[in-house]
């Protein structure tokens, strides 16, 4: 796995946590250091900023994020040539450069540091089962004041899931229709199953048309990971024609951060390209 340094006000404590945990002090301080708590957990540390882990670990990100003090970047995954140890990677189609995606981290507190640690850490240990358990860990001891913090941030979000959405599209996702009062936003993964990260997640939703809208909720279209528009074998071809929807159709851009909605939209319909 792989990381990069925090940037919560106290640097001295977020380097001396590191220092506690192993690393040595030229690492705690590197500008551009790879190192290692194991073979398969490399941290990238970039001075006093923030934290990067590889954009194949979307199962821990999803946990890290639903963290109080822990603040993940609204735009997703992020590339970044200088991350050659991180595996998820892609090549840029007009310049043919390999590019390295990562989920980005910052610090609200010294306790969003700790939690993420330790969770990285368990999940280093045994995946996303010993991570779950160190995350029940770190919410168990959160606090009465705390938790209430989170509802109300949960609530607020909700109206704000929209807006996130009109930012991060702008337009409709596949058509390109600026008429924002049509257009709808659309979850990938149910609400109703969505923990509370999720629920908010601009990548875990479309800002669409509402024949595209209706057809996604419905589970009748979905989106392979190069964005491509994949149609279920329940509709005919004729049906989704006369429906204004073309097999060339795609999103207009595609993040690694939907990419585990759109799996999970392919499991629930068995839609498949």
């Amino acid at each position: 796995m792989a990381a990069y340094m925090p940037s919560y006000p106290l640097y001295k404590q977020a380097e001396e946590k590191f220092l506690s945990r192993g690393y040595t002090r030229e690492e705690a301080r590197g500008s551009y250091y790879l190192w290692h708590l194991s073979p398969t957990f490399p941290f990238y540390a970039k001075g006093n900023t923030s934290v990067y882990i590889d954009a194949i670990y979307a199962d821990l990100a999803k946990l890290l994020a639903r963290i109080e003090g822990i603040e993940p970047s609204k735009k997703g995954a992020r590339p970044n040539d200088r991350f050659e140890a991180f595996k998820f990677k892609s090549v840029q189609q007009k310049t043919g450069r390999v590019v390295y995606e990562s989920w980005k981290f910052d610090f609200s507190s010294e306790q969003g540091c700790n939690a993420f640690m330790d969770i990285c850490e368990a999940y280093d240990k045994g995946g996303v089962e010993y991570a779950s358990v160190a995350l029940a860990a770190v919410v168990a001891k959160a606090d009465p004041k705390t938790q209430r913090t989170q509802v109300t941030k949960a609530r607020v979000g909700q109206l704000d899931f929209r807006k996130n959405l009109v930012q991060l599209w702008k337009t409709c996702a596949v058509t390109g229709c600026a008429v924002q009062k049509m257009l709808k936003a659309s979850h990938m993964k149910p609400w109703a199953d969505s923990n509370p990260v999720e629920k908010l997640d601009p990548f875990n939703g479309l800002l669409l048309t509402p024949n595209l809208d209706a057809l996604f909720d419905a589970g009748l279209i979905s989106f392979d990971e190069d964005g491509r528009i994949i149609f279920s074998s329940k509709l005919s071809a004729a049906d989704f024609l006369s429906l204004g929807v073309m097999p060339d159709m795609k999103l207009r851009k595609m993040n690694a951060a939907h990419t585990p909605y759109l799996d999970i939209i392919a499991r629930m319909y068995s839609i498949h390209d």
